[in-house]
Parts: structure tokens; sequence; C-alpha cells
């Protein structure tokens, strides 16, 4: 809960700053979803990974674009969010290509044990994060035509829930197969 917390307080402090904020606030987001998204948690008695709750930051980032900056700004964001991301991942595979000196092997180590990138889980992330965002971004704007007394965090709760839920089963579906239990 606290992570969320503090997510949140932060889209709702760089949201006033414009855009940009938001973007970037996309990107941090994608980026610590990749480094601790394989962590698997008990949540509400579920399993679910950890990186849930950024992905929840990023659908807020983008409702709060459409709300503010229009449709296009939220489409802008899902691709600059990707694009950091596929820097990001080039540029850590770009690390863990060097040669470590011998004072920081045991870093190295836990480095490549962190990027070292598991061709299925990779898929699976770029193939749900693609589906999810822009099935979420289909569904807020219909909520508010269908919905448009409620509030804009009634919109935005239905459609993270409708995103993170298809996000989660493709995610789950493809990076794990069958190789893990299926409460998970």
């Amino acid at each position: 809960v606290g992570m969320a917390l503090l997510d949140f307080t932060a889209i709702a402090l760089v949201s006033r700053f414009g855009r940009e904020w938001l973007y970037g606030l996309i990107g941090v987001n994608l980026i610590l979803i990749s480094t601790t998204g394989a962590k698997l948690i008990e949540h509400f008695g579920l399993i679910t990974n950890v990186g849930n709750v950024f992905y929840a930051a990023v659908f807020l980032c983008l409702f709060l674009l459409i709300e503010h900056y229009g449709h296009r700004s939220a489409i802008r964001g899902i691709w600059l969010g990707f694009a950091l991301l596929a820097f990001f991942i080039g540029m850590t595979q770009f690390v863990l290509s060097t040669v470590a000196t011998s004072d920081t092997r045991a870093f190295d180590l836990a480095l490549h044990g962190t990027f070292t990138p598991a061709p299925r889980i990779l898929l699976a992330s770029l193939f749900a994060y693609f589906v999810s965002t822009y099935t979420a971004l289909w569904i807020f704007p219909g909520m508010r035509e269908r919905l448009p007394d409620a509030h804009v965090w009634v919109r935005t709760m239905l459609a993270v829930l409708c995103g993170q839920f298809l996000d989660s089963m493709l995610f789950f579906s493809i990076a794990f197969g069958f190789s893990l239990p299926f409460p998970v």
C-alpha cells in the first residue's frame, strides 16, 4: 500500500507541471516494472507480481493525459514509454556485455541475474503492455460517454481494473505458461 501511495502522490504532484512530467513518470514506472516485476508477492490472499502497483500508475498517467491533453497525448505516452523501456533494456544489455573487474564481480553477478532477459518474459511484457494499455485507453473515454456524471476516479478505477486484469492474464500466460501453479 505504501508503494502505491507514494507513486500516486508523485503523479498528483507532477501532473501540475505538464504532460512531459507524466511522460517521465510513465517511463520511470515501466522501468520499475521491468526491474522488480518478477518478484511475486501475496496480496489479499492472491499471488501477483509487485509490478502491478507500478502498472496502475502507468494507467493513471495515461488517463490524466486523456483528461487534460487528449487521446493523442495518451497514445504518445504509450509509445514514449515503450521507447524509453527499449532504450533502458538495450543499455542494460550493453552494460552486461562488459567485463567486470574482480572487485565488482558480485555486483556483476547480481546485474546478470536481474537484467539477463528471458525472451519469453520480454515478449510477454511487451505484448501485454500494448494490448492492455490500448484496451484501457479504449475503455476510459467510452466510460466518460456512458457515465458522464461519474467522477473521474470511478472511470479510472474501472478502466485500470480491466487493463490490469487483461495485462496479468496475458503476461502470466505467455511468460510463465504452465511453469507456475494455477493460483498465480
